[in-house]
């Protein structure tokens, strides 16, 4: 039988998580990059979006925000002075009654002296213990002596965070607690100081003060000393009145033990090794609490360390994920504090996202410095062919280059309807129907009857080894020389032989190109970029880059790109930033460039694909400078139209795509003018478009 053993969770990253996948935080980090982001921008926006399920900065800074608001909202600060007073009224409401009953002029004194006693509780109570009050009911001395002990034990789980030691012995025990407190601040003051302090020697003593999970010391006084800010930031935020009244319910409460005295001490020493909480600590601002409850001290202190943690991890996830923040700013965020408050696995998500730029230099696909990351070749390979299976699945399957000289690796296209004779070296499918017909047509010439009739001796013409049979091995399509090729019944029940030769095979006639020299004009003005165009323009880019380097390898493909000037742009350059945002379309100058680019391929099938929005809105000037003018100039126009005129007359095939939706009039009207096609591309971008444009162009 198989055994299990179960043991409990242990805090940190889900290990039933799926792995992280490295090429698709790539293929986002590209998303942003295309977009017109810098790398370091794109990085810092999945920091803060969250890649593959995990919480980004935006998310993990919304989540402390709300549990922020959460706390403030949990009640009164000064709880611990309203139950104080009602637990006192209770005690005094159980006095009168048992003064009432007793009819002599002692009880009529007593009675004068609790109406007299002050509003305020710390004096009510100390004014009772100054000259010792002789309660006559036994109930109110209980409350009043219960009420003496839950506010030290405030005092102490406050102070000490509430950890082990705190609901048992160490509330019991507050001369323990004070010697617990004097060593702990002398340990602090001489570590100070500089001198050498015995560690080992307090924790075994007083360990038990503490919860099991703090490892070491350091995160013991970590607890602490944000807990001594916290009580003092809680005394200072009271009204002037209200802070004198809650020192004095304390002092009432734990001074005779020496315990405030021990607890002041261990604040100023935790303070001085934690400066950092010291302006916070001193604070008159009003307190961030207001709720209908009445919180404890200890529960008004929890919650104002909560909310101050909450606030600092707020400010910094903010600043960590700010434009223009360092490189690395992610791991400024106290991890700590991030796994105590929004929990281990928020803290491991953080550490995996601030991870992600390391993870991608060590795949290869991050180059460049730390302040400036810049993709690599590889990188923006795999860009191109991420982006081509999402726009055309399965245009990645390569096709077997042949093995004879002149063969293309190409599509070799639709059957055009004719047929061809097959030479060595012919990419075009066989025609089985053809080849078989002029075998037959040339075994009747070269024998004068058809193959399978009967010839003096009864032999079969072609069903011996010397019957017509062509040597010279192999055959192009898997055809052997002399193989047989079934035929009717004969007499005898043979089988007709059908002799191939080489002349006799036929291949079926396409619309086959060896090559396509393909131009892609991409629009980089400013109105792409501000319609959200851009990214998925250059992706088509991107894709058609990949299609045609693992389908095509004999075409080439060159993208142009177009604002106020067009330039010609190698794959890299598609995922750069924009050197800047300008406004002008200069498709004249676009096509000027894919024409040369053409002419350097006289040979391969012309194939011209421009993707933009809107109408051209510059050209070149004979001295060569760009004229740009809104709205379009007649000038502007008639210099496209020459341009577009010269892309007709290389016979090349043009097509507008254009990504908003609805084609440019005027632009769209030349191309249909000139035997061009204008595409509306789908809301998902021109990507699709483009491909198609490719693929047709091919033929």
């Amino acid at each position: 039988m198989e055994r299990f053993r179960y043991s409990g969770g242990r805090p940190g990253a889900d290990p039933l998580a799926p792995p992280f996948d490295a090429n698709a935080a790539l293929r986002e980090l590209g998303r942003e990059m295309l977009g017109g982001a810098s790398a370091a921008d794109a990085l810092r926006t999945l920091l803060r979006r969250g890649v593959q399920g995990l919480s980004g900065l935006d998310g993990l800074a919304e989540r402390a925000r709300g549990l922020r608001a959460e706390a403030a909202a949990r009640g009164r600060p000064d709880g611990v002075l309203r139950r104080a007073r009602a637990a006192l009224d209770r005690a005094l409401a159980a006095e009168r009654e048992a003064l009432a009953a007793d009819p002599s002029d002692e009880a009529r004194l007593h009675e004068i002296r609790l109406a007299s006693l002050p509003g305020d509780t710390a004096a009510a109570l100390r004014e009772l213990a100054a000259e010792p009050y002789r309660w006559r009911s036994a109930e109110a001395e209980r409350i009043v002596r219960e009420l003496l002990d839950g506010v030290r034990g405030e005092l102490v789980a406050a102070r000490l965070g509430g950890g082990p030691g705190t609901p048992g012995g160490a509330v019991g025990d507050p001369v323990r607690i004070a010697r617990m407190a004097h060593a702990l601040a002398a340990l602090l003051e001489a570590g100070a100081r500089g001198e050498e302090t015995d560690v080992a020697a307090f924790l075994a003593e007083f360990g038990d003060f503490f919860p099991a999970d703090l490892p070491d010391l350091d995160a013991i006084v970590d607890l602490l000393a944000r807990r001594a800010a916290a009580a003092r930031r809680l005394a200072s935020g009271l009204p002037a009145g209200r802070r004198a009244e809650l020192a004095g319910l304390l002092d009432r409460a734990a001074a005779r033990d020496g315990l405030v005295p021990a607890l002041d001490r261990l604040a100023d020493a935790l303070l001085a090794h934690r400066p950092d909480l010291l302006e916070w600590a001193g604070s008159e601002d009003p307190l961030p609490l207001d709720g209908p409850a009445d919180l404890g001290l200890a529960e008004a202190v929890a919650a104002l360390d909560e909310i101050a943690d909450l606030a600092a991890l707020e400010e910094a996830l903010e600043r960590a994920g700010a434009p223009g923040a360092r490189p690395g700013a992610a791991a400024d965020v106290d991890r700590a504090a991030l796994a105590r408050r929004l929990g281990a696995q928020a803290a491991a998500d953080l550490d995996r996202l601030a991870g992600l730029e390391r993870t991608l230099r060590d795949r290869g696909h991050l180059a460049g410095t730390a302040t400036r990351p810049r993709p690599t070749p590889a990188a923006v390979r795999l860009l191109g062919e991420a982006a081509l299976r999402d726009l055309a699945p399965g245009s990645r399957r390569r096709t077997r280059r042949g093995g004879h000289p002149g063969a293309s690796s190409g599509d070799p296209g639709d059957p055009a309807g004719g047929v061809l004779p097959w030479e060595p070296g012919c990419a075009a499918p066989l025609d089985a129907v053809a080849t078989v017909r002029a075998a037959l047509l040339r075994s009747t010439a070269e024998r004068g009857h058809l193959p399978g009739a009967p010839t003096p001796g009864g032999a079969v013409p072609g069903g011996s080894a010397s019957g017509g049979a062509v040597s010279g091995g192999a055959m192009p399509g898997g055809m052997a020389s002399g193989s047989a090729v079934p035929g009717g019944p004969v007499p005898g029940g043979a089988l007709p032989r059908i002799p191939l030769a080489p002349q006799d095979l036929r291949a079926a006639e396409t619309d086959f190109r060896a090559s396509a020299a393909v131009c892609l004009l991409v629009d980089l003005s400013y109105s792409m970029v501000r319609g959200g165009l851009l990214g998925p323009a250059r992706e088509a880019a991107l894709a058609l880059c990949a299609l045609a380097e693992s389908r095509y390898p004999e075409d080439s493909v060159t993208v142009i790109g177009f604002d106020e000037y067009a330039r010609v742009l190698r794959p890299g350059e598609l995922v750069e930033p924009l050197r800047r945002r300008v406004q002008g379309s200069n498709v004249q100058h676009a096509l000027r460039l894919a024409g040369a680019q053409l002419d350097r391929r006289p040979g391969a099938a012309p194939i011209v694909v421009a993707v933009t929005d809107g109408e051209p809105t510059a050209h070149l000037r004979r001295d060569g400078t760009a004229a740009f003018a809104w709205p379009p100039t007649a000038e502007t126009a008639a210099a496209t139209a020459a341009e577009l005129d010269r892309i007709r007359d290389r016979g090349a095939a043009l097509t507008l795509v254009a990504p908003g939706g609805a084609a440019p009039g005027a632009l769209a009207a030349e191309v249909r003018a000139r035997g061009g096609r204008v595409v509306p591309a789908d809301p998902t971008g021109p990507g699709r478009a483009v491909l198609h444009a490719y693929a047709s162009g091919r033929r």
